[in-house]
């Protein structure tokens, strides 16, 4: 039998699930039996823990002993230079604990930080807050069996895992990239699904989806979910490592905010209100905030970055978002909220820039250097998956698809027009894109045949690209057209993913699951 088995922890694999870190294998861990022996740095026993984060120590004289535990720079000891250490054994684990009137201010701090101890009772924590080193004592008797946990970390857990160069930062931005391309076309498909532009003929997975017997614990919106909410702390560690490298780093910042922007509006769309998150680290007192404050931090987040984006995007850089693209981005928030004024405006800057035009569309789907292409956020692999079966149109597949393209401004601005009941300017969205389909053009007698061509255009020009399900719902035409399919007025939304909801109680499902 042991006579001691020390737990180690390692804070920087915190997350809610588990809130004292992550198990800490191959860490040292040291027994001293005076001050002076650990000054002098000699330990009277060491052990390595194993892959489960446990140091056990055998044949140990019984005796009081002071432990210390390091891996690498992690420690649970942070010698100030004069023999003293702040001092902690537990660690933040929501924004509301660290809020809270009754913790002492700590600055800087974030949910997996150690929440350290206030000696001198000032109710802030400073270089003041320290005890003299080692300030863990373990009593080991003969013949017991002491356990004891401890938990190694940085005096910043947060900090110490920021991207620390601009390169460093860059790559973990393309990443995000990538992997937003990736999960847009999974949910361009799950929306096709959901609505009357495809079966699930191509992936079984989606059937659920197809016939509307889908739940909580389904995996195609539960994979859309986690996959984005990932992305989002990976932009916040982004913009977090950015706010600490010197230099100017706008342009960067300014891509990993729009790209957060990007998926909270597609978030929003499907799922409704959303928690803000803006660390890279959730708590477990997140919550999903109100329609309007939601709406609110999407639209300020594009706003605020809308002077730095670039009207065209630097030749060295793949997936950057322009200003343009993100003008189409308050449009379709703008649609969303019938703002017909936000509408006109974003889509007027589009179209009076002049940098793009409806082009043949043979030409459309095949390549992102047309001039009809507003943003092409790359995906790495669609030959190979579902998509290369879900993609056809008029019986020719096609691997390449637009995020954002010409013909959604002209139709935006058409809804916008219809919002502000302008006949002629409608007629005029209307037969410029079918112009460029070659389809004759339209007189429009009143402005019913107006949206209903509107309508028409949607579905048919921006057929299978995800706007269908989504458009459906926003118009109020659902329950009208997918009800053969099973549709539900619950369907309105997805659901929250039943794994997260476990987690993170706070979160509350949509009402119907």
């Amino acid at each position: 039998m042991p006579d001691l088995v020390v737990k180690v922890w390692d804070a920087t694999g915190w997350d809610v699930a588990h809130p004292r870190g992550g198990e800490a294998g191959e860490a040292k861990v040291q027994l001293f039996a005076s001050k002076k022996d650990y000054l002098e740095a000699k330990p009277a026993y060491t052990a390595t823990t194993g892959e489960s984060g446990s140091a056990v120590f055998m044949d140990v004289t019984p005796g009081k002993y002071f432990i210390l535990a390091f891996k690498g720079e992690m420690t649970n000891i942070w010698n100030d230079g004069t023999g003293h250490t702040m001092v902690s054994d537990t660690l933040f684990q929501s924004e509301t604990e660290i809020k809270n009137p009754q913790t002492p201010l700590q600055s800087g701090a974030m949910p997996g930080d150690f929440r350290f101890s206030d000696l001198n009772g000032d109710m802030m924590i400073s270089a003041d807050d320290v005890a003299e080193i080692p300030f863990l004592t373990y009593d080991i008797k003969k013949d017991g069996d002491a356990r004891a946990e401890v938990i190694i970390g940085y005096k910043s857990n947060s900090k110490s895992t920021l991207y620390t160069t601009t390169d460093q930062a860059q790559s973990a931005l393309y990443t995000v990239i990538s992997r937003v391309g990736t999960v847009h076309t999974a949910l361009t498909m799950l929306d096709g699904v959901l609505s009357d532009d495809a079966d699930c003929n191509f992936v079984n997975d989606l059937c659920p989806y197809d016939k509307f017997t889908f739940n909580p614990n389904t995996a195609a919106s539960a994979y859309i979910w986690t996959s984005y909410i990932d992305n989002i702390l990976e932009l916040n560690k982004i913009l977090s490592s950015l706010q600490q490298i010197s230099g100017d780093n706008s342009a960067m910042i300014a891509q990993a905010r729009v790209y957060r922007a990007f998926i909270n509006l597609e978030l929003h769309t499907y799922f409704g209100q959303l928690p803000i998150l803006k660390n890279s680290k959730m708590g477990v007192d997140v919550k999903r905030a109100s329609w309007e404050e939601t709406r609110a931090f999407i639209k300020a987040e594009l706003n605020a970055v809308l002077p730095t984006l670039p009207a065209i995007a630097p030749a060295s850089t793949t997936g950057y978002i322009t200003s343009y693209a993100a003008h189409m981005l308050l449009a379709r928030l703008a649609f969303q909220e019938s703002d017909i004024e936000s509408i006109l405006s974003h889509t007027d800057a589009v179209i009076n820039s002049k940098a793009y035009e409806l082009v043949d569309y043979s030409t459309v789907f095949t390549t992102p250097a047309t001039h009809e292409i507003i943003l092409n956020i790359p995906v790495f692999g669609t030959g190979e998956s579902p998509f290369i079966n879900y993609f056809v149109r008029n019986n020719v597949v096609y691997k390449f698809l637009p995020t954002i393209r010409y013909t959604e401004a002209w139709l935006l601005r058409g809804y916008g027009k219809a919002m502000a009941n302008e006949l002629a300017d409608i007629k005029t969205a209307v037969n410029t894109i079918r112009a460029r389909s070659k389809k004759p053009a339209l007189d429009l007698k009143n402005m019913d045949e107006a949206i209903a061509e509107l309508g028409l255009l949607y579905k048919e020009e921006l057929y299978r690209e995800g706007f269908r399900y989504a458009f459906l719902v926003l118009t109020n035409q659902a329950a009208q057209v997918l009800t053969d399919k099973g549709y539900k007025d619950h369907h309105i939304h997805l659901p929250i993913p039943m794994s997260v909801l476990e987690v993170y109680p706070g979160m509350i499902q949509n009402a119907g699951y």
